[in-house]
């Protein structure tokens, strides 16, 4: 009868943990959900917006050494950003190197991608673009290249540090709309324009410090 009884109060107290643990992680997920809708809601804010705009802004042109320009900044959930009228200045020329009207971007805000794999950029989308790229005589990389290098600082040893892993960023697809690439290349004596009215990319690798890009497949028109 005492084992019965012992066996009885046994089953009990795991109901009651498997229920207290179900409480408490039903309590963290609205936590969570609470916490995420009031940041979306914070960011519907103009002057929030703003604030977000400026903040970006500057944190770019440190880092790029350049002039960068966002008029808006919209937060459509906590994983999609969109930048209005975004500008990257070439500073040599103090001419336009990248214009869109509008930029989307899309982040796998998976906790464990993140960690495991780092920044995955599900989607970017890109409406209304021009992209000037451009070589001056004798120089080694073009402006583009001289940005992204800024970005992921690959000649900057001062910055190294073994320690700490480097900065990783994968993109799954781009979109373009209504973009037009033009490039002038003085070294090679190449003047291209290219205009896309629309563009699918999906790549499988991406290494920006790398110079490397695989895409698997893609649709111009």
């Amino acid at each position: 009868m005492s084992e019965k009884s012992n066996h009885k109060n046994t089953k009990s107290e795991n109901k009651s943990l498997l229920a207290l643990v179900w409480k408490r992680l039903g309590q963290i997920f609205l936590g969570c959900l609470l916490f995420f809708t009031l940041i979306y809601v914070i960011f519907q804010i103009p002057a929030v917006q703003n604030w977000a705009a400026q903040k970006i802004t500057k944190s770019l042109s440190e880092t790029l050494q350049t002039k960068v320009e966002i008029d808006r900044f919209f937060l459509l959930f906590i994983d999609k950003l969109e930048l209005e009228n975004f500008y990257i200045e070439d500073a040599a020329l103090q001419d336009t190197l990248l214009f869109s009207r509008v930029l989307m971007i899309d982040i796998n805000s998976n906790p464990i991608t993140l960690l495991r794999k780092g920044i995955i950029i599900q989607d970017v989308r890109i409406r209304n673009a021009q992209f000037n790229i451009r070589k001056a005589e004798a120089a080694e990389k073009n402006n583009l290249q001289l940005i992204l290098d800024k970005l992921f600082e690959k000649d900057n040893p001062q910055k190294e540090d073994k320690a700490s892993k480097p900065f990783q960023l994968g993109v799954e697809h781009i979109y373009l709309e209504d973009v037009l690439f033009e490039k002038d290349d003085r070294v090679r004596g190449q003047r291209l324009k290219l205009y896309v009215g629309r563009g699918e990319f999906e790549v499988n690798e991406l290494s920006i410090p790398e110079n490397k890009v695989h895409i698997s497949t893609f649709y111009i028109s």
